[in-house]
């Protein structure tokens, strides 16, 4: 009896043993500390495995190191945010964004002396200002609340400091101001107390945190970028379905205070996202960087080519409004 060729090859097929929920393994230099709270949850709820990704997860603490550590050891994957990428743009073309994971608005702040006659953003004017580093989010912070309330970064002086270092240098009166992170001002206040004035605005600098990947990865590996930022949805899910339960796992597994991660959560846009606006936001970024002198003087980056928009486009093309 002679079988048709198409009966043949599908009963080879049920024939050859398949492995159940083959894994690709895949690497990912992580940064940006608690931001890493997607990726995190999606661990917590087996997402990774379920999509077929054998994860290696390398994390660097800082989202700079994170993105140097991306390019000089060929992660397929990276997890930073948008000053670290787009200082590494200028000399760099081989990686592109496959998504923003979340932004927030409310990371920094400026705390001031008001014993220094300090009581409005205009009085920062000749002021001496510690931030954590040139060319960094708080640094990029001052420079944004300043130039909204028409003050150019010329007009103060920026002082750059150690993290560590602008608590006490702001309460032994070193420094007139600082732009920090608030959670980690509380030394300041339990000294100054009364006598501090702090300035919030989460208008002047939307802080992202992106999934990018090499090019070439991307392109060899599509059905894979795809799955990854699968699996970052599905932890986005649980992060609003189930925050008692993110906040408890991703404390202990980061090290970190529940109060802490409890407050981001609820002070973060969990989403995964490419949206139009993000090309004036690096190019601002870029021109900013110039200006510090952070990078030298030369043609900005183009960002037309810094996205690779498929893979979520396969998702949901709702999600991605950049013209490409």
């Amino acid at each position: 009896m002679r079988f048709p060729p198409l009966l043949i090859l599908l009963l080879f097929l049920l024939a050859v043993p398949h492995p159940a929920n083959a894994q690709q393994r895949a690497t990912i230099s992580m940064g940006s500390g608690a931001f890493g709270l997607p990726l995190t949850s999606a661990q917590q709820i087996g997402a990774f495995k379920q999509n077929g990704i054998d994860l290696e997860i390398s994390h660097h603490g800082k989202g700079a190191k994170a993105m140097a550590e991306f390019l000089a050891k060929g992660y397929d994957f990276g997890w930073t945010s948008g000053l670290p990428i787009t200082k590494a743009a200028f000399d760099h073309d081989g990686f592109c964004l496959l998504a923003s994971l979340g932004s927030t608005g409310k990371l920094f702040e400026v705390w001031a002396d008001r014993g220094k006659g300090i009581t409005t953003v205009g009085d920062l004017r000749g002021k001496r200002i510690g931030v954590t580093g040139r060319g960094r989010g708080s640094d990029y912070y001052l420079y944004a609340l300043l130039l909204k309330n028409g003050i150019e970064i010329s007009e103060v002086e920026v002082v750059p400091m150690k993290r560590k270092e602008l608590p006490a240098a702001l309460s032994k009166s070193e420094v007139d101001a600082v732009s920090e992170q608030p959670s980690r001002m509380r030394e300041a206040s339990e000294v100054l107390g009364g006598d501090l004035v702090v300035f919030a605005d989460d208008t002047v600098f939307l802080r992202h945190v992106f999934l990018l990947a090499r090019k070439d990865f991307v392109r060899a590996n599509p059905d894979l970028a795809v799955a990854m930022l699968r699996s970052l949805d599905q932890g986005i899910q649980h992060l609003r379905d189930n925050p008692g339960r993110a906040v408890d796992f991703i404390s202990a597994k980061l090290d970190l205070d529940p109060r802490k991660v409890r407050e981001l959560m609820e002070d973060t846009d969990y989403r995964l996202s490419l949206d139009q606006s993000l090309y004036p936001t690096m190019e601002n970024y870029a021109q900013w960087l110039i200006q510090t002198g952070v990078v030298k003087r030369g043609p900005l980056p183009d960002f037309t080519n810094i996205f690779c928009p498929d893979p979520l486009m396969s998702i949901d093309p709702g999600r991605v409004t950049i013209i490409h």
